[in-house]
């Protein structure tokens, strides 16, 4: 085998590239036979390309040992077309999918819902029904890897706190449609900012913070959107202090929905430091009066919620398991340990969840 397609976060320095990369004009973002080294790895991601085709050995003679992305099977074999994906499998469509989109949209295409509809929707029907699947996301961190996995998840735990906050079926699906979409904005800023984000120069970081604007924009001409969801990632940023941005604006100003939006883009940001409960507690300790405190209270439960039953080491080297959340102080679960004695911890606890075991 001369050639093989992989995911880019598998590259490494030394793969040769057999096809060059495009993405903004005809002129090749990596021409072929590139060897890439850690400027292409950073150009790659700024761009968020999904994929490369490379030679099958390094530049150094020796094979690529990184996975393969398998060849799609023929689209007219009926028994694959009527196996069920794995919610993996639609996972993985999702984040491949809106790597290619965005791409599209920093070439100056505009958003086509068809295609985003048919590789997101199945996924967020799919986390609604199996929560368990979220948790260990949370867990794993995986919704904080990068750029694209980063939308997909606000995806999830949109249409996810949506769903807990009973809103009927076909908003929690807009909602959550919206959550992929909210920074499509981002496109539209120079891929040196992206790059360097979160260490921008103060120019910059006036010009990154225009990218809800330049989201609301590109939702504008699409119409299967909801002006409520447009607001609401327009919004996502908004503090109900007024210390957000674009806007400035405060509580009384702002959209019912860019209060899951702003609560999960907050979380996200914290989860890239700190493991979910950590990142819980912080959102409600730092945040609360920033947020929207129904939507905050009801996301902190029912997040704790889904860890119920996991294991967990703690910092004095002890296990133990979440047995139950308390209502009035979610993020202080109580811990079932050996000789079924039970531990809580509570804020004038000097013990912590280190790590969550998975099987």
């Amino acid at each position: 085998m001369s050639a093989m397609r992989v995911e880019c976060q598998s590259l490494i320095e030394g793969c040769i590239v057999k096809k060059a990369v495009y993405s903004k004009s005809t002129r090749p973002l990596i021409p072929k036979g590139t060897i890439i080294n850690t400027h292409h790895l950073k150009v790659l991601k700024a761009f968020l390309i999904p994929e490369v085709e490379i030679e099958a050995y390094l530049d150094n003679g020796e094979k690529f040992q990184g996975k393969e992305i398998k060849k799609r099977e023929n689209q007219f074999n009926i028994s694959n077309q009527t196996k069920p994906k794995s919610i993996a499998d639609l996972y993985q469509q999702a984040v491949r999918g809106y790597a290619r989109s965005f791409s599209r949209w920093q070439g100056g295409t505009s958003i086509h819902m068809s295609s985003l509809r048919h590789d997101s929707l199945p996924l967020l029907r799919a986390s609604l029904e199996k929560t368990d699947w979220i948790a260990l996301k949370l867990i794993q961190r995986d919704f904080v890897h990068d750029e694209t996995q980063r939308a997909v998840g606000m995806g999830i735990l949109s249409a996810f706190l949506a769903n807990k906050l009973n809103y009927d079926h076909g908003d929690l699906l807009q909602i959550g449609i919206g959550g992929i979409l909210a920074n499509c904005g981002l496109a539209k800023l120079p891929p040196s900012i992206l790059s360097k984000y979160p260490h921008l120069k103060k120019e910059e970081k006036m010009a990154y913070e225009q990218h809800p604007i330049q989201s609301y924009k590109m939702l504008k001409t699409v119409r299967t959107i909801k002006e409520g969801v447009r607001l609401g990632i327009l919004e996502q940023h908004e503090y109900g202090d007024g210390s957000g941005y674009p806007l400035k604006l405060t509580r009384d100003k702002l959209h019912e929905f860019s209060h899951i939006y702003s609560t999960l883009e907050t979380f996200l940001s914290l989860m890239k430091k700190e493991n979910p409960i950590d990142a819980l507690n912080n959102l409600n300790k730092n945040y609360r009066f920033k947020l929207n405190t129904p939507t905050l209270d009801v996301f902190t439960i029912k997040v704790m919620e889904l860890f119920l039953g996991y294991k967990v080491i703690l910092s004095n080297g002890q296990t133990g398991e979440i047995s139950y959340i308390p209502s009035s102080t979610p993020t202080e679960p109580f811990l079932k340990m050996d000789h079924d004695k039970v531990l809580v911890l509570n804020s004038d606890s000097t013990i912590n969840i280190e790590k969550f075991i998975v099987n």
